[in-house]
C-alpha cells in the first residue's frame, strides 16, 4: 500500500469515527426516552435462584443519565429499572433521598436485586407507588408489574409492600414486615412475587 493509499485509508477511518461519535452524540442528547417501555439495548444479566433477569450493573449509569427524575416529586430522585420474568415485564421504581448519594442507592439496589438481601447497615422502607401506570412492551400493554419506592428509615422497623396489577385490573397485594430477620424477609419476597406472576399468568 502507498502513502496516497494508506492516506486515503486514514481518512476514511477517521470519518467513519467522526460519524459513529455523533450517532453517539445524538443518542445522549436524547433526555426522555419513552417510559415504561423495555430498552432492547440494556444488558441483561440472568439470576437463576429468582427466575428474573436484571439490566447489568454496567447500565446503571447510562439509566441515570437517560431516565428523567420523577415529574410529581421534586424531594426524590428516581431511576426507572426493568427486569422481565417468564412472560411478564416488571418495572420497579427505585426513589432515592435527596441526601442519600445515589451511588450507595445502587449498592444497596444490587444487594436487593442480585443477592435478595439488604446491606445489614442500611435499612430503607420499601413502599409501592399508588400510580400504577400502562406498562407498554413492543407497543402492547403490559401486566404483572410492580412500582417500589424506598428511602431511609429507623432501623428497629422494616417493611415491604409490592403491588401487582393484573389482567383483569384488580390490585395484587403483598406485605411483609420484619424487626430482625429482614434478609430472610426479603427472600420470601422475591419468592412469593415470582409465584404471584406465575399466578397472574
Amino acid at each position: 500500500m502507498n502513502i496516497q493509499q494508506r492516506r486515503a485509508a486514514t481518512l476514511g477511518l477517521v470519518a467513519l469515527a467522526m460519524n459513529v461519535l455523533a450517532c453517539s452524540c445524538l443518542l445522549q442528547a436524547d433526555p426522555t426516552p419513552t417510559p415504561y417501555t423495555i430498552p432492547d439495548s440494556f444488558t441483561y444479566v440472568e439470576e437463576p435462584t429468582l427466575g428474573l433477569s436484571f439490566i447489568a450493573p454496567a447500565d446503571w449509569e447510562r439509566i441515570v443519565q437517560e431516565w428523567p427524575l420523577a415529574p410529581d416529586n421534586d424531594d426524590y430522585s428516581s431511576i426507572q429499572y426493568y427486569t422481565t420474568t417468564s412472560s411478564y415485564p416488571l418495572s420497579i421504581q427505585f426513589v432515592a433521598a435527596p441526601e442519600q448519594p445515589l451511588a450507595d442507592n445502587q449498592e444497596l439496589y444490587a444487594l436487593l436485586l442480585h443477592s435478595g438481601r439488604l446491606d445489614s447497615g442500611a435499612l430503607y422502607d420499601i413502599r409501592v407507588l399508588e400510580d400504577i401506570p400502562d406498562l407498554v412492551v413492543d407497543g402492547q400493554p403490559a401486566f404483572g408489574f410492580t412500582h417500589i419506592e424506598a428511602y431511609p428509615r429507623p432501623p428497629e422497623l422494616y417493611c415491604i409492600s409490592i403491588t401487582f396489577a393484573g389482567p383483569d385490573d384488580r390490585a395484587y397485594v403483598v406485605s411483609w414486615s420484619a424487626r430482625e430477620d429482614y434478609e430472610g424477609t426479603v427472600k420470601s419476597i422475591y419468592e412469593t412475587m415470582i409465584g404471584t406472576i406465575r399466578f397472574l399468568d
